[in-house]
C-alpha cells in the first residue's frame, strides 16, 4: 500500500530478492495493473497520480504460445487503460537490452522513458522524476492581528 513511513518503504525494497543462477521472467503488464489498484487506494483519492517502472525491458509474462509477443501486447494493453484514466506512466529502462521502442511506446510520452545502462544512473533519473512529479506551490501564510490593547 502508499505510505509516507519512509523507513517502511526502504526495508520493503530491501527485502526484494532477485534469484541468481536462475532464469528470471518480467511481467510488466501484471506489474502495471497492481500499482494501478493501490493507486485506486482511498488515501490517493485527490492526488496526482503517477506510476514509476524500473524494468530490465524484456518481458516475458504472460505466455501465450500462440503468440511469441503476447507479453508485450499485454503490457501494452494494460498500460494503455491506465493511461487513458488520467495516470501518468514513467519507465526506466535499465540494462544494455532494453527494448527501447517498446518501453518508449508504453509511457505516457517520450519524456517519460529513460534508459540508462548501470544502476548508478538511478538517482539522477529519479530525482528528474520526482521534481516533474511533485508540484511546487506557494506557501500558504495567514496573517493575524493581535491587539494588546
Amino acid at each position: 500500500t502508499l505510505t509516507k513511513n519512509y523507513t517502511n518503504l526502504i526495508q520493503s525494497i530491501d527485502a526484494i530478492n532477485i534469484l541468481s543462477g536462475s532464469t528470471q521472467n518480467t511481467n510488466l503488464g501484471d506489474g502495471i495493473a497492481k500499482a494501478f489498484e493501490i493507486l485506486k487506494d482511498p488515501i490517493s483519492k485527490n492526488t496526482r497520480k503517477s506510476i514509476v517502472v524500473l524494468t530490465d525491458g524484456i518481458v516475458t509474462r504472460p505466455l501465450d504460445p500462440k503468440n511469441k509477443k503476447y507479453p508485450e501486447e499485454f503490457a501494452s494493453s494494460i498500460a494503455n487503460d491506465i493511461k487513458s484514466k488520467g495516470i501518468e506512466l514513467y519507465v526506466i529502462g535499465l540494462g544494455k537490452d532494453v527494448n527501447t521502442s517498446f518501453l518508449t511506446s508504453i509511457a505516457s510520452d517520450s519524456t517519460h522513458y529513460f534508459g540508462v545502462d548501470k544502476k548508478e544512473s538511478l538517482n539522477k533519473i529519479y530525482d528528474t522524476i520526482a521534481t516533474a512529479i511533485c508540484t511546487k506551490r506557494p506557501a500558504i501564510v495567514k496573517t493575524y492581528t493581535i491587539s494588546t490593547d
